[in-house]
């Protein structure tokens, strides 16, 4: 649904505002949580709303940090509102499913109700010089992305944020099938768990590249250790595709990047289930919940 809604996002987001994506954004979140409460029986329908929410959502940060924000704190800025898409809530048990979509519906509904009193989508002055080059020079929205895809050096960035996003979350995905078949039920904690360092240590990164705008390293160090600083790569990418596209607007070329890891995520993922039915290298097991992951040596 990310990616079905991604474009509308970027849209409204830079012809519209702030102010409006955060309130489409938590809207959907708000009506998705309550049908998961008033859906009884599992259905997706309450996930199709909330899923939609994150068209506005993961293209807010760097839009946020660059017309509320001066240059020396943008990192910092877009650092801080992209790891609020990482709270999420752990898989449970069918006892609690309800107990923990209510739960769920309390804090959207909190954030929606926030989400009102929002009065300006920008400040009454720009807090940088690009910030108010945007406010009056910018290209159309299809100019934009026109002008986006002709960028060599984005189109580099696309592909390499695109597969950095999609082997993370792919990964994650299906880390839960592999660990269950091993042995430990642990059901969803590895994923919470690597949200929480990777959040940690995207704040520090947000610090350093705000005072260094050193972003070529930090990528590159950060792509070496993908597995303790594979989320930070993430805001600190964005930005590096907002600054490598200036005057694009920062919604549209965030989204860009964003909907890229987002479809190649789509397709490691089909290709993670299709290698479960393989028997090259592992016994294929057709009771087995988790699919075909037990290495199997002859």
């Amino acid at each position: 649904m990310g990616v079905i809604t991604g474009v509308g996002g970027m849209y409204i987001t830079d012809n519209y505002g702030i102010r409006l994506s955060i309130l489409c954004g938590t809207s959907l979140n708000f009506v998705g949580s309550l049908i998961r409460v008033i859906s009884s029986i599992p259905l997706v329908d309450g996930s199709i709303v909330a899923a939609s929410a994150q068209a506005f959502f993961l293209v807010l940060p760097s839009k946020i940090a660059e017309i509320w924000f001066p240059d020396h704190q943008r990192s910092l800025a877009n650092v801080l509102t992209f790891i609020g898409n990482f709270t999420k809530r752990k898989q449970s048990t069918d006892d609690l499913y309800v107990i923990e979509n209510a739960s769920m519906a309390l804090i959207t509904t909190l954030t929606f109700i926030l989400s009102l009193f929002i009065r300006h989508g920008s400040p009454p002055t720009p807090p940088s010089a690009s910030s108010e080059y945007h406010s009056k020079n910018a290209p159309s929205f299809w100019k934009s992305i026109v002008a986006c895809l002709r960028n060599k050096q984005f189109l580099i960035q696309l592909f390499t944020f695109g597969l950095a996003f999609a082997e993370l979350y792919g990964f994650m995905v299906i880390m839960s099938d592999i660990i269950i078949d091993r042995g430990y039920a642990l059901h969803g904690y590895p994923t919470a768990l690597a949200a929480f360092v990777g959040v940690m240590v995207s704040l520090i990164c947000g610090l350093i590249a705000d005072y260094t705008k050193k972003f070529k390293e930090l990528i590159r160090a950060s792509s070496a250790g993908l597995g303790a600083f594979s989320t930070p790569q993430f805001p600190i990418g964005i930005e590096m595709g907002v600054e490598t596209t200036f005057p694009v607007y920062e919604a549209t070329s965030s989204g860009l990047l964003i909907l890229t890891g987002q479809l190649l995520m789509f397709i490691m993922y089909f290709v993670f289930e299709m290698t479960k039915n393989l028997k090259l290298f592992y016994k294929f097991e057709e009771t087995s919940p988790s699919g075909n992951w037990q290495c199997w040596f002859v």
